[in-house]
């Protein structure tokens, strides 16, 4: 079984490498987008209380579905 799997993973070390850095690529674009927006969000609702009930009210929102949504699609 390790032979295969050894055997699996040195026969596709380029495709392996490139996935990997196509992977790690995505990371830090989230990463960027998310850092700066996260942080200008959270400054905002920090001082605003409409701002804040309506920041709440989404992320609650995306937090119940994405919680929900894996007990609707598994059998």
């Amino acid at each position: 079984m390790l032979h295969r799997l050894t055997d699996f993973v040195v026969g596709r070390t380029d495709q392996i490498l490139v996935l990997a850095g196509q992977h790690l690529l995505l990371i830090l674009v989230s990463l960027a987008i998310s850092t700066p927006l996260g942080l200008s969000l959270g400054i905002t609702a920090a001082y605003s209380r409409g701002f804040r009930a309506v920041v709440l009210y989404i992320l609650d929102f995306v937090t119940t579905a994405s919680v929900g949504m894996p007990t609707v699609l598994v059998p």
